[in-house]
């Protein structure tokens, strides 16, 4: 008798909160790719026309997120400020679980993020905004539903007008602590000129990649760089979650032994991943061959 091995999984992402509905925080401009941190200032990169891109500078004192909940559809069910939201509480802060050091930012009860003044750039190195929706409208019981945005931070140096681009900002492992998953797409340093284009005359061994947690970092080829230094690189993720719980994890990308950008990772665990397979009631299956 012929057997055939099955493996579930959910298709998609993972609800908030062991729920259907997924959070997200996304900027609060729709034509804005990220917002980001460059010194003391809140900025905002998005592509512009004819492979341009445009960098700006934001206003400090209004919120440069908001809070979306999907069902779903090709729409979300909410889309704006939880703190203004009906039937919600006040729900912006920071992940602080893990940190070793002081938060390098702060957020007001009106979700306006900033950072502190005077401090080291060992204070940059992790930064995550959290927005949490409260509502009784979406499902029978009171829910909290949570989202999490990961800042990036341009830091020193003479290459300030410089982002990164692709790779991941969160990374999930499995309720037991094993098996992450991630964006599999490469990280790509780009420096962006005076007419808002890439320069794409720099020198790839000026380009220097870590991670906190040590991870191989890898060319587009699958082969391992020494030193870290290239670019369009790929970050291994560790194969477990830390055993010190820290989710607040970085990596970091040196320019010209110059300018540092790091990028915030959120490190999580997927506590309801099986929650759709519990409640199948085993009438029908789908089969990917």
């Amino acid at each position: 008798m012929d057997t055939t091995n099955f493996t579930f999984t959910k298709e998609g992402e993972i609800g908030s909160n062991g729920t259907k509905y997924i959070a997200r925080l996304v900027p609060n401009d729709d034509n804005v790719e990220e917002v980001y941190f460059v010194g003391g200032y809140i900025r905002s990169w998005s592509y512009g026309p004819n492979g341009t891109y445009l960098i700006r500078q934001t206003y400090n004192r209004t919120p440069s997120l908001k809070m979306q909940i999907w069902d779903g559809g090709d729409a979300p069910i909410f889309d704006g400020d939880p703190y203004n939201a009906t039937n919600n509480k006040n729900a912006w802060s920071l992940v602080h679980t893990g940190r070793t050091n002081r938060p390098a930012y702060r957020i007001t009860e009106a979700g306006v993020v900033s950072q502190y003044t005077n401090i080291t750039s060992a204070d940059y190195k992790s930064g995550i905004v959290q927005g949490t929706y409260s509502s009784n409208q979406l499902s029978d019981l009171a829910r909290d539903y949570h989202a999490t945005y990961p800042l990036m931070h341009v830091y020193g140096g003479s290459y300030q007008n410089s982002i990164v681009t692709g790779g991941y900002r969160f990374c999930m492992f499995e309720n037991d602590g094993s098996r992450s998953s991630f964006s599999q797409s490469p990280f790509t340093f780009k420096l962006i000129k005076n007419d808002r284009t890439v320069d794409t005359s720099i020198n790839e061994n000026d380009i220097v990649w870590q991670s906190s947690w040590g991870g191989k970092i890898k060319d587009t080829n699958g082969n391992l760089l020494t030193g870290g230094a290239g670019n369009n690189v790929y970050i291994e993720p560790p194969g477990h979650y830390p055993e010190d719980g820290n989710v607040n994890q970085y990596i970091t990308c040196t320019y010209k032994n110059s300018t540092t950008i790091y990028i915030s990772v959120h490190f999580y665990m997927n506590r309801y991943g099986l929650d759709a397979i519990n409640s199948w009631d085993g009438n029908s299956i789908k089969i990917n061959k």
